[in-house]
């Protein structure tokens, strides 16, 4: 493995786990021609506010984001600037909700890219390593987590639900035993 590859896994998370996310994210990004956090304000036809014409480029390349994994993506902005935002998830019976602001959208993706953005998309503005590793955080969230309820994002990121029970399994009882050293099969030396 490459020094650059290994400093990378390790600053994500010490052991590599989000290493294949955070490459999946950036292969889809440049076959996409995706610019996540383009300036500017969600058209009418893909963001329902109420009655408000505020800037929402944050929300917007969110938005843009998730509906190429769900062309049914939906969010909904109130005068206050709250955003709820919906959408579907394969494998998954329920809808995701996903609340947040404007304001702390955007400070969460600057403080994410800010740290990641060296290490991990050089080429990228720090907004736009910052909105990558927060999908990132939030497809490990949806593979992980419970999300039943809403999800949040609050200034410093998204904020993690409880983790789902582990599920055990009724195998029966078992004559094997788990070794540090394995045994030889029968005819090896």
């Amino acid at each position: 493995m490459s020094r650059d590859i290994e400093d990378r896994r390790t600053y994500v998370c010490g052991s590599g786990c989000c290493l294949y996310w955070i490459l999946a994210v950036r292969a889809a990004l440049s076959l996409q021609g995706w610019d996540p956090c383009a300036r500017g304000v969600i058209h009418p036809r893909d963001l329902n506010q109420s009655g408000n014409t505020m800037e929402t480029p944050c929300l917007s390349g969110l938005v843009r984001r998730l509906r190429s994994g769900d062309p049914t993506a939906s969010a909904e902005v109130t005068d206050d600037g709250s955003a709820r935002i919906v959408w579907r998830q394969e494998g998954l019976p329920h809808s995701l909700t996903l609340l947040t602001t404007e304001q702390d959208l955007c400070a969460a993706v600057t403080a994410i890219g800010q740290d990641c953005r060296d290490a991990l998309w050089p080429g990228n503005s720090v907004e736009e390593a910052g909105l990558n590793l927060l999908l990132v955080h939030l497809d490990e969230v949806i593979a992980t987590r419970d999300t039943s309820q809403p999800l949040l994002i609050d200034s410093t990121g998204l904020v993690w639900p409880e983790a789902r029970p582990a599920r055990t399994l009724d195998i029966g009882g078992t004559d094997l035993e788990w070794s540090d050293t394995p045994v030889p099969e029968q005819g090896e030396t």
